[in-house]
């Protein structure tokens, strides 16, 4: 298991042998942890086998936060309600835009600090490198990748928690961005995307979207070759 100040994190490489060339960041859910994502690793290898991938473990507990439930979260989503999203109603929505980029941030340093480590440990640069996520890790992915000084190769965000206009005046750097999301998502309604859409778009940066027809919040195989697609062509 990987440890980088305080953040830990479970890792895959295809070539056992060999020096990863490529890292990609994977960021769990709410309420999972880092075992959730790593096991996709072996199936993204395959787009980019010189790649080391970092599954990382979210900072909270939630049995810490006395929800008595295993798993963990990069912030608390005790206020969250998928239909505030899904009927946009803009006050209820811009209070818990507020919020989640409140929680957001405050995640910001220790989940800046660990990508930079690894860069550094595998001697690699930030062109090398991808952040992805599931859900509210799919938020952390975009607010993490866009807030470095240095452009990294690429986002990608599945089923994920969408970004605001809070973001804007944060964001450094603009790399290309993939948004996958299921049209059937009842956790994290897919006019999440759309949301994130219209603020990606503002900041002038290139987001591609691809929807999985009929898919709840999860990930299915339009998840898994729209993500190995983006992989290759990023990192190849």
């Amino acid at each position: 298991m990987a440890n980088s100040n305080n953040l830990e994190a479970v890792s895959y490489i295809e070539k056992l042998d060999s020096k990863p060339e490529k890292i990609v960041f994977m960021l769990h859910g709410y309420g999972a942890d880092a075992n959730d994502l790593i096991g996709l690793a072996p199936i993204f290898a395959k787009a980019a086998p010189n790649a080391i991938f970092y599954s990382i473990h979210a900072p909270e507990s939630l049995e810490n936060q006395g929800l008595f439930m295993m798993g963990r979260q990069w912030f608390s989503l005790s206020w969250y309600a998928p239909s505030v999203l899904k009927e946009m109603n803009s006050n209820l929505l811009s209070d818990m835009m507020s919020k989640m980029h409140k929680g957001a941030t405050s995640a910001l340093t220790s989940l800046h600090r660990f990508i930079k480590s690894k860069i550094e440990e595998h001697n690699l640069t930030y062109k090398d490198v991808i952040i992805s996520g599931f859900s509210q890790g799919g938020l952390m992915a975009l607010y993490s990748g866009l807030t470095l000084e240095e452009e990294i190769a690429g986002i990608i965000g599945m089923s994920a928690v969408p970004v605001s206009d809070n973001i804007l005046p944060l964001i450094k750097s603009k790399p290309p961005i993939l948004l996958v999301h299921g049209d059937a998502d009842e956790v994290v309604p897919y006019a999440s995307t759309d949301l994130s859409l219209e603020t990606l778009s503002k900041a002038g940066i290139p987001t591609k979207i691809v929807t999985s027809n009929d898919m709840g919040h999860s990930i299915d195989d339009t998840v898994i070759s729209a993500v190995s697609s983006f992989i290759n062509d990023k990192l190849s």
